[in-house]
C-alpha cells in the first residue's frame, strides 16, 4: 500500500504551497544544517543553510546561468532534481573503436556506445534551456536524458602525461536518436572530420537539460568511458 501512495505522489508532481515562490517546509533539507565536520579536522567543512541554499545565487556581481551555456561562468540557482536507486545507476562502455586501434584516413568512423540506465535521446534546447530543469526519472526510475561523443587531440602518442585542454576538441556529436533495445547508441565521424593523428574520444552522459547525471552513491563505477586511437595516413 505505502509504494502505492509513493508512486501516486510522483506521478503528480509536487505538493506545493499556495505561493509557489515559498519554500515548502516539508522538503527543508535538515542535513544541510550541519557542517559534517565530524570528527573535527577529517573531512573539508560543507557550507550550510537552513533553508535548501534558495538564496545561495543571490550575491554580488553574480552571472545567472539563465538557461544558457555562459563561457565567462555562471551560479544555477535550479534544484539538482530526482536521484535514481543503485540499481539504476548510469554505465556506459564505447563499444567502437577500439583502444589502441589505427584507423586509416580516407573513411567514415563509427564511434559507439552501449548504456545502460539511460532513457535516451531526450535533449532539451540547449541554446535556451541549458541547466534550467532538475534532473528527473521516467516511470521505471531511470534518469531522462542523453548522450554525446566527443574527441580530442592528445599529441604525438597515445599515451600522454598531461590533461588536454577542455576548450579544445576536433570532433563533438550529439546523439539525438533513442539508443536501440540493447541500450547501443552510435554517431558518425566523417572522413574528413578527423585528420591523422591519435585521439581521446569519450562519452559525455547527460540529464535531458545537459547537466551531468548526478548518482545515488560516491562509491561507485564511472558513467562515462573514453577510448584512445590513431587516424594514420
Amino acid at each position: 500500500m505505502r509504494r502505492n501512495i509513493v508512486s501516486l505522489v510522483f506521478s503528480i508532481g509536487p505538493v506545493v504551497s499556495a505561493d509557489p515562490r515559498c519554500l515548502e517546509k516539508s522538503i527543508i533539507q535538515a542535513a544541510s544544517q550541519q557542517d559534517g565536520n565530524s570528527p573535527a579536522g577529517a573531512f573539508a567543512i560543507s557550507d550550510t543553510d537552513a533553508n535548501n541554499f534558495i538564496n545561495f545565487c543571490a550575491r554580488p556581481n553574480t552571472n545567472l546561468t539563465k538557461g544558457q551555456q555562459a563561457p565567462e561562468g555562471s551560479c544555477n540557482p535550479i534544484p539538482m532534481g530526482m536521484i535514481p536507486t543503485a540499481e539504476r545507476m548510469v554505465s556506459a562502455i564505447i563499444t567502437s573503436p577500439q583502444n589502441g586501434q589505427r584507423i586509416p584516413a580516407g573513411q567514415n568512423i563509427t564511434i559507439a556506445a552501449r548504456v545502460t540506465n539511460l532513457d535516451t535521446g531526450k535533449f532539451t534546447n540547449p541554446k535556451t534551456t541549458y541547466y534550467t530543469a532538475p534532473q528527473k526519472l521516467n516511470d521505471q526510475g531511470i534518469i531522462i536524458g542523453h548522450l554525446h561523443f566527443t574527441c580530442q587531440d592528445i599529441g604525438p602518442d597515445l599515451n600522454p602525461q598531461q590533461a588536454p585542454n577542455a576548450n579544445k576538441m576536433v570532433v563533438f556529436k550529439d546523439v539525438l536518436t533513442q539508443a536501440d533495445a540493447t541500450g547501443l547508441a552510435s554517431a558518425e565521424i566523417g572522413d574528413n572530420e578527423l585528420p591523422p593523428g591519435n585521439y581521446r574520444c569519450c562519452t559525455i552522459v547527460s540529464a535531458a537539460n545537459h547537466q551531468p547525471v548526478l548518482m545515488p552513491l560516491g562509491l561507485r563505477g564511472g558513467q562515462d568511458d573514453c577510448v584512445r586511437f590513431s587516424r594514420v595516413k
